[in-house]
């Protein structure tokens, strides 16, 4: 949001130059009507009538340059105010976060409650510089909309704060769930029937695995030492350093 002084500023510094400069005009037009003046004098009076216009042309000219440059800005972030003179010779800019207000004040006289033009000062604290909109219009309004994005801001901030620590807790439980998988991974278990005893064993040791004898069968009609049955079957799923039992033929 763009603000500048009210343009009623601007056309009361023009009244004055613009006064003179309406009765210069018809004074240097009636002046060379005249037809008794010599010529000595007449070159004279254009000159000084051609120095007044120029001079108040001028005036006008930087009387408006000085009123465009000085801007004061709200943006979502911070407010801005920046003083130039005649665009280039001098500029000063001042700044300060939401945060850091203290207080907005409304200064205005009597013709400027008639107009409703005023002062917005915007106190900081510390050394921190204050910040004025000077002369500008409808300055309770501005006063209504700095303190709405305030609010606006602080909302805003404490939205994000709160995503942030939720972000930060997904990461830090993502961190534990890995841990603990990467400490206690659960596997299943591997598939040793029809293996010979000690292959059995081989291929559960690889697997973190224990293999126990928990019987014999001699009713299989397979070769002494195989496994015919286990206990949990393949596939299920058990926790490293946990125990297979077979059953072995005999």
């Amino acid at each position: 949001m763009y603000l500048q002084k009210s343009i009623l500023v601007l056309l009361g510094q023009l009244v004055v130059p613009f006064l003179l400069l309406l009765f210069v005009l018809p004074l240097s037009i009636y002046g060379s009507s005249l037809r008794f003046i010599p010529a000595p004098v007449m070159s004279f009076w254009w000159f000084i009538m051609s120095v007044a216009i120029l001079g108040l042309l001028i005036s006008m000219f930087f009387t408006y340059v000085n009123y465009v440059d000085d801007v004061y800005i709200l943006t979502n972030q911070r407010i801005i105010e920046i003083e130039r003179n005649f665009l280039f010779f001098y500029e000063a800019r001042t700044e300060t976060e939401y945060k850091n207000l203290r207080d907005i004040k409304v200064q205005m006289n009597f013709l400027g409650h008639l107009l409703d033009i005023g002062d917005v000062q915007i106190e900081t604290p510390g050394g921190m510089p204050n910040i004025e909109f000077k002369s500008v219009s409808h300055p309770f309004f501005i006063q209504d909309k700095i303190y709405e994005i305030k609010a606006s801001k602080e909302k805003a901030d404490d939205i994000k704060k709160e995503n942030d620590r939720k972000e930060e807790l997904h990461l830090w439980f993502g961190k534990v769930i890995g841990t603990f998988e990467q400490s206690h991974q659960l596997k299943g278990a591997p598939n040793l029937q029809n293996l010979d005893f000690i292959e059995a064993m081989e291929r559960a040791s690889e697997l973190g695995f224990q293999v126990v004898v928990w019987d014999e069968d001699p009713s299989s009609g397979l070769s002494p030492g195989l496994v015919i049955h286990q206990n949990p079957p393949p596939g299920t799923v058990i926790s490293p350093g946990g125990e297979i039992q077979v059953v072995l033929s005999s």
